[in-house]
């Protein structure tokens, strides 16, 4: 079996979640804290317990650790990275406590204008970049060698962290010729994260390509691929859509159903070996 690395998952609070996610075959995956449930921006408490809960659960999960050196994942087991989707802390002090908890991918912003960043579709219409504090975040972050998230920010604070030298991806979401919104990438954006060394995470679900099936999904990817070169990775989205839309693909037991339409020159990058590359360069795997 291949093994498949994704980027984002919204796993809070599904007992038994990492265990299900290894025999799945999953080796990697990024959970991700959503510090807005309930409609409401979680606190720093609030956000911590989330983290909490990710200890926890590992401690009942034989086959899963919590991955902090980027540079060494572990192929046997499932590598968990902690992500926090949404920069909504106030203060830097907080990212290092998290950080120091074993959090390594920092989303700017969620839909809604954070601390750090203008959002793609909040208040500020997706008008301006990144917030003083921002600035002050992303030159902690490169310090830390930690990752920074551009899924859900305007195009302007895209930019801004193209050239402040900071490892970055675009963890999920979709690439349209004319997008609707800017929470969809541009072709040109999504070059350019490739050409500076991220990658871009494949979400699974309408809200990001419109109506496909599953088939039509594969097509995508290929055509990524061909128009890209390759930074082309899993970024699923599970549970944060309710499950994929796609007949074949409703839940993560189901990625190998995706796999199997791609073509043999692009299976195993996909679901692996481009997500390695990201993290670590390259790798015998």
């Amino acid at each position: 079996m291949i093994p498949v690395a994704d980027f984002h998952q919204d796993n809070i609070f599904i007992e038994g979640i990492l265990e299900r996610t290894y025999r799945a075959g999953y080796r990697l995956v990024v959970g991700a804290i959503f510090p807005l449930q309930g409609g409401k921006v979680w606190d720093f408490e609030r956000t911590i317990r989330g983290m909490e809960w990710f200890l926890k659960e590992l401690e009942n999960s034989p086959n899963a650790h919590l991955l902090t050196d980027l540079d060494n994942p572990d192929s046997s087991k499932l590598n968990l990275i902690v992500g926090l989707e949404g920069g909504y802390l106030p203060d830097i002090e907080m990212y290092d406590h998290l950080y120091t908890m074993g959090v390594r991918l920092f989303g700017l912003t969620w839909n809604v204008d954070s601390a750090l960043a203008t959002a793609c579709c909040g208040d500020r219409g997706g008008r301006g970049g990144l917030t003083p504090l921002g600035r002050e975040f992303i030159a902690w972050a490169k310090e830390k060698g930690g990752l920074v998230d551009l899924a859900h920010v305007s195009y302007d604070s895209m930019v801004e962290v193209f050239e402040s030298g900071v490892k970055f991806l675009y963890s999920h979401g979709g690439i349209l010729s004319d997008p609707p919104s800017q929470r969809i990438l541009t072709y040109e954006l999504a070059k350019e994260i490739v050409r500076r060394g991220g990658v871009v995470g494949v979400g699974y679900g309408s809200i990001f390509f419109g109506e496909l099936t599953l088939k039509g999904l594969a097509e995508k990817i290929v055509e990524f691929y061909e128009i890209l070169g390759g930074g082309i990775v899993s970024g699923s989205d599970f549970f944060g859509l309710g499950g994929s839309e796609y007949e074949g693909l409703r839940e993560i037991e189901d990625i190998h159903n995706l796999l199997d339409l791609l073509p043999e020159r692009i299976r195993r990058r996909y679901a692996w070996e481009e997500a390695i590359k990201f993290l670590v360069g390259d790798l015998e795997v």
